[in-house]
């Protein structure tokens, strides 16, 4: 009797330690690309075309070499769809070659096309749409 109780026992105690064993995750699906902003660094399998990849960001610099748009029209301002606006304060003599903001209208923005509107105090400035690139300075100029 004591043999079948102790017999008993060990199966119990076996039957419990495997019970209670965590089974290892060889089936989690997800996904495995670091750079993706959806990464699971516990997936086994790669989850097929489900990464989310953030978009990219692009600078958008409008301008003017128009000194008499910004002294005579009573300031201008850049006013883009999304509801972000920017006063433009000066005039460049040439194109500028790069994104660095001097006067203004200067935008960090997501990549893809925006509407703008030109909003002065005495001047008709036409406004229009732009497309930002990511990863580069993206120039707008008004006239």
């Amino acid at each position: 009797m004591k043999r079948v109780l102790i017999l008993t026992l060990m199966l119990g105690i076996i039957i419990l330690d495997f019970a209670c064993r965590k089974i290892p995750e060889e089936t989690r699906t997800g996904c495995k690309d670091p750079s993706a902003s959806n990464y699971d660094s516990k997936a086994v399998i790669d989850c097929n075309n489900c990464c989310i990849y953030p978009k990219k960001k692009g600078a958008l610099l409008f301008w003017t070499n128009n000194a008499s748009m910004i002294y005579s029209c009573g300031g201008v301002t850049i006013k883009l769809s999304n509801g972000l606006q920017s006063t433009i304060t000066g005039y460049y003599f040439v194109a500028p070659t790069s994104c660095v903001n001097q006067f203004g209208g200067y935008f960090y923005l997501e990549e893809g096309s925006y509407t703008f509107q030109v909003i002065s105090g005495g001047c008709n400035i036409p406004g229009g749409t732009v497309t930002v690139m990511g990863d580069r300075c993206n120039l707008a100029r008004i006239q």
